[in-house]
């Protein structure tokens, strides 16, 4: 099982970041962790706002890609443009979208379930 993960800054709430793992609790302890000289080092604490599971590496990286992406932030900005008032913006706009709509392509693209990200 992997996961694709969104976290947010405690210390700085506008920033964010997304990334991909197969261990989440371990990875989200390395962001947080006082070893840590990547990118996310200037912004701890980081807080999990929201996942997504996928069940093989390639459709992880696949959903990963997609919210990396200009498509993936373009929908997420115009979500949070007309919802301004939302305390977990990326956590709102993951639950908002439309149940069954599939993204990514062929083999890996992977489709929004009911509760929760499932991917196929």
């Amino acid at each position: 099982m992997y996961f694709v993960y969104f976290l947010r800054s405690e210390s700085e709430p506008e920033q964010t970041y997304i990334g991909m793992t197969a261990n989440l609790e371990r990875r989200l302890s390395e962001h947080n962790s006082e070893e840590n000289k990547g990118y996310t080092s200037r912004h701890q604490p980081w807080e999990l706002e929201v996942f997504i599971m996928a069940e093989t590496r390639e459709v992880a990286e696949t959903a990963e890609a997609y919210f990396k992406n200009s498509s993936g932030k373009e929908k997420f900005k115009n979500f949070a443009t007309t919802n301004p008032d939302c305390s977990m913006p990326v956590r709102e706009f993951i639950q908002s979208l439309e149940e069954g709509r599939g993204f990514g392509s062929g083999e890996n693209r992977f489709k929004v379930g009911k509760g929760s990200i499932l991917i196929s």
